[in-house]
């Protein structure tokens, strides 16, 4: 009798370690997932980043100036340095 008490509580030790071991795998699973997911997160971001700035960039690069702008521009330049001309004689 007393042995048989003792195999059934060795037997339950044994499983509660197992059950234990099992949970810590799971959870080192699902903090490689985790991590995995961060991740993928994270370089998704940086792509979509990335995608941003070239866009903004390749705006920049095609915007034509026509020649109205030109000469706006021109006319502008010409007027502020006559503005600071007569302001420093």
């Amino acid at each position: 009798m007393k042995e048989n008490f003792f195999v059934v509580l060795i037997v339950i030790l044994i499983l509660i370690s197992l059950i234990t071991c099992n949970s810590n795998l799971n959870k080192a699973e699902i903090d490689r997932r985790a991590r995995q997911v961060q991740e993928e997160i994270r370089k998704k971001e940086e792509k979509a980043k990335r995608k941003t700035q070239e866009a903004i960039i390749q705006t920049f690069i095609e915007i034509p100036e026509d020649e109205v702008t030109k000469q706006a521009k021109e006319k502008r330049k010409k007027q502020l340095l006559n503005e600071i001309l007569r302001l420093n004689p």
